[in-house]
C-alpha cells in the first residue's frame, strides 16, 4: 500500500517525508520484532483493520502525515511535561493552541486540516479541551443562538482567534439545574444595554474553560428580565477581557480555580458579573428578540436555548472511544513486550493479564461502532460540530417552519461511512 511520498509532503510542507512501512522494516530491536511477530499472528490484516477502522487507506495516510507534521514541530509537541509547572504547562498549552491555528490556517487541503486537528485533539487533551472551548461551544452557540448579521460580525475573528471564546453556563450553586441559574440580564431601554449580574455567590460562573486566564469573551446564559418581569433563559455575548491588554473589563471578576486531575494545561475558572453592561445587539437574537422599545418575542420553545449542548453530550461516546485506544494500546503493546515467569514468556499470554485487558478492548470496538452508526462520529470528532442536531432539535421544536441542512452536509452524511470530519461552519440557514 503506497503512502504519502515525498511529493505529496512537499506540496503541503516544503519537507521531505514518507510514514514508516507497517511491520519491521529494518529494526533489529527485539521489542520491535516482537511487536512484528504478534501483528503477524493475527487472523486478520491488521494493516486493513486499521484502514476499516479509520474510515479508509487514503484517511489513514492523512492521519499518519498528520502524526509526522505534529512530532516535528517544536512548538505543537508537549515534551517532558510533568517537568513543567502548573503556569508553564498551561502557557506551553496555549502556545500550541496558537501555533495550530497558524498551521492549520496554512493548509490548504481540508482533509490534511481535518486530520491534523483530530490527531492533536488525540495527542494532548489539554490542547483538545482549549479548541473545543473556543472553536465548538462558543462558536456553535453564537452560530445557533445568533442572528446572521451577528454571526458574520464574530465569523471571522472566531476563526482566526482574534477573539477567545469560552461558554458560561454552569453555575457554582446550581451545576446543570438550569431553571436555577442566578445570573441575570435587565434590559435598560434608555441606555439599550443589558446589565448582567451575579445575584449572590452561588451564581458564580463556575468550572468554565478558558475563563480563568485567557478569554476575552463569553456566552453567558442568563435570566433575562424586562420591566421587572423574568423572561427565561437567554445566551448574551459579554466581553470579559482587554483584547490587547488581557485586563479584565469593568463590571468582570474571573479566576483560576486550579489545577484538573490529568489535564494541567487548562484554565478553568469563575466568573462574577457585577451590573456589567454590554449593548442591547450582544443578545443573541436568532429565535427570541428584544426590540428597542422593549418589546420582547419570545423563543418558540425554551428548550432551543439548550440545543448547542447536544452535540457535546453525544460527544461523550467518540471521547470515551479516544482515551481508552490510547491507554489500551500502551497496556496491550506493553503486555506483548514485557516478559516474566520461569520461561521469561510474555505477560499478555497470563490469564489474568488478559482478562483485565482484553474485555475492555472488545467494548472499545462496540463503543466506536455504536457511535458510527448513530451518525454523529463526522460531527464531534476532533471538535464535535453540531449543527445537524441543532437543526434536527429545532425541526422537533418548531413544527411547521423550514429547516433546511446545508447540502454538503447531506450528500457528506448519505456517501460515506465512516464520513469525513468536517471542520468549518456554515453561515446560518
Amino acid at each position: 500500500m503506497a503512502h504519502l511520498g515525498d511529493t505529496d509532503a512537499k506540496e503541503y510542507f516544503g519537507w521531505a517525508h514518507a510514514p514508516p512501512a507497517a511491520g519491521l522494516g529494518a529494526s533489529k530491536n527485539e521489542e520491535m520484532a516482537t511487536m512484528a511477530k504478534e501483528r503477524s499472528n493475527a487472523s486478520f490484516p491488521s494493516r486493513e483493520m486499521t484502514y476499516f477502522l479509520d474510515g479508509g487507506a487514503e484517511q489513514t495516510r492523512y492521519y499518519e502525515l498528520a502524526n509526522t507534521l505534529i512530532s516535528r514541530d517544536p512548538q505543537l509537541m508537549k515534551e517532558r511535561f510533568f517537568d513543567l509547572t502548573g503556569p508553564e504547562n498551561r502557557a506551553k498549552t496555549m502556545e500550541q493552541v496558537r501555533r495550530s491555528n497558524a498551521v492549520l490556517n496554512n493548509i490548504k487541503d481540508p482533509k490534511l486540516a481535518a486530520a491534523v486537528r483530530r490527531q492533536l485533539a488525540i495527542y494532548d487533551k489539554s490542547y483538545s479541551m482549549r479548541s473545543y472551548v473556543h472553536r465548538v461551544i462558543f462558536k456553535e452557540t453564537i452560530w445557533a443562538q445568533g442572528t446572521k448579521e451577528q454571526w458574520s460580525k464574530y465569523a471571522d475573528d472566531i476563526e482566526h482567534m482574534r477573539i477567545i471564546g469560552c461558554f458560561a453556563m454552569t453555575e457554582l450553586g446550581h451545576s446543570s439545574f438550569l431553571r436555577g441559574l442566578e445570573t441575570f440580564a435587565v434590559f435598560d431601554k434608555e441606555r439599550q444595554e443589558f446589565i448582567i449580574n451575579s445575584a449572590s455567590l452561588t451564581a458564580t460562573k463556575w468550572w468554565i474553560g478558558m475563563a480563568g486566564e485567557v478569554a476575552t469573551h463569553t456566552v453567558a446564559l442568563c435570566n433575562l428580565v424586562i420591566d421587572g418581569k423574568v423572561k427565561g433563559l437567554h445566551w448574551f455575548l459579554v466581553p470579559l477581557r482587554d483584547q490587547n491588554t488581557g485586563e479584565l473589563l469593568p463590571g468582570i471578576t474571573a479566576g483560576f480555580v486550579g489545577a484538573r486531575a490529568g489535564r494541567h494545561g487548562l484554565d478553568n475558572g469563575w466568573i462574577q458579573f457585577t451590573h456589567a453592561r454590554i449593548p442591547r445587539e450582544n443578545m443573541l437574537m436568532k429565535f427570541a428578540q428584544v426590540l428597542p422599545d422593549g418589546t420582547y418575542k419570545a423563543l418558540p420553545n425554551q428548550a432551543l436555548s439548550y440545543a448547542t449542548l447536544i452535540g457535546e453530550r453525544l460527544a461523550a461516546m467518540e471521547e470515551i472511544y479516544a482515551s481508552l485506544a490510547q491507554v489500551l494500546t500502551i497496556s496491550v503493546r506493553y503486555g506483548a513486550v514485557r516478559r516474566q515467569g520461569e520461561q521469561n514468556q510474555q505477560i499478555l499470554d497470563y490469564q489474568s493479564h488478559q482478562f483485565q485487558l482484553f474485555p475492555t478492548l472488545a467494548t472499545l470496538y462496540g463503543v466506536l461502532f455504536t457511535s458510527k452508526y448513530v451518525r454523529w462520529a463526522p460531527f464531534v470528532l476532533p471538535f464535535f460540530h453540531t449543527t445537524p442536531f441543532l437543526l434536527i432539535t429545532a425541526k422537533r421544536l418548531l413544527p411547521g417552519q423550514i429547516f433546511k441542512m446545508p447540502s454538503s452536509r447531506r450528500e457528506t452524511r448519505k456517501n460515506t461511512w465512516p464520513s469525513p470530519l468536517i471542520t468549518t461552519p456554515h453561515p446560518p440557514a
